[in-house]
């Protein structure tokens, strides 16, 4: 098994938080004493159940074709977060909005209406799952659906138009957690992740340090970026507040 890489100095460039939890007690003692030999055993336990999910999702799509109705099935393959599996030091989910928590997997299956094999570049948030679906199936979405429709995109007329995600947490189950609240965007490049009422953030080149090992959010070479994707996140996550359609009746 292979161990995630490690930096020198990784934990004292992010929030205050993320250290607690390395070193916070557990029922089996602080993340900070887990040897390598104990992190390649849990690493081989989490790849034996990712491969008997594997089987299953065979065995249903074996059964679809069997019964004839692969081609008017569509078949969606995703996750609602991954698992920090000791990227920095960590593990499980939390306030941690790394990449081996957030990219998770998005594959779809329909025969003869989306292209076997096809691996498109660019980013698809879950929130773009229902109006993509219902437009694949020739339903009209409600005013004010959040998400974007990419039916196009999966059919191979269009390129991804989406240029940030948003991702949101609301804490407060987890010891270290203390009810945090955090919004994320994230872009091609950058990732910037904003701790609501604290002094602190995090901000990552995802094209220079796709591990997420150094935060600039308060390298004053980056100050332009950071106030340019605190606006963005503003304008997104106010745009992604609940819509009430328009009115149907008389006031």
């Amino acid at each position: 098994m292979v161990l995630p890489r490690e930096s020198e100095g990784d934990l004292a460039g992010k929030p205050p938080h993320v250290a607690q939890a390395f070193h916070s007690k557990g029922a089996e003692g602080p993340l900070s004493d887990v040897t390598d030999e104990q992190k390649r055993e849990v690493i081989a336990h989490t790849y034996g159940m990712i491969a008997l999910v594997d089987d299953q999702v065979g065995r249903l799509l074996n059964e679809l074709d069997e019964l004839g109705i692969s081609e008017n099935t569509i078949v969606i393959f995703c996750s609602d977060h991954g698992e920090l599996l000791f990227d920095h030091g960590l593990l499980k989910k939390g306030p941690f909005l790394y990449e081996g928590l957030v990219r998770v997997p998005l594959l779809m299956r329909w025969p003869r209406r989306l292209d076997a094999g096809r691996r498109i570049e660019g980013l698809f948030s879950l929130s773009d799952l229902t109006p993509t679906l219902l437009s694949l199936i020739g339903v009209e979405g409600w005013p004010g659906i959040e998400g974007m429709d990419q039916s196009n995109v999966l059919q191979g007329d269009d390129a991804i138009e989406r240029t940030a995600a948003l991702i949101e947490y609301y804490g407060g189950r987890e010891t270290f957690d203390d009810g945090q609240r955090l919004r994320t965007l994230v872009t091609e490049q950058w990732k910037l992740i904003h701790y609501v009422g604290e002094p602190f953030g995090e901000l990552y080149d995802l094209t220079a340090d796709s591990e997420e090992f150094r935060n600039v959010y308060d390298d004053a070479r980056y100050a332009e970026v950071r106030i340019e994707l605190e606006e963005q996140l503003t304008d997104v996550g106010v745009g992604s507040e609940a819509h009430f359609g328009r009115r149907l009746a008389p006031a």
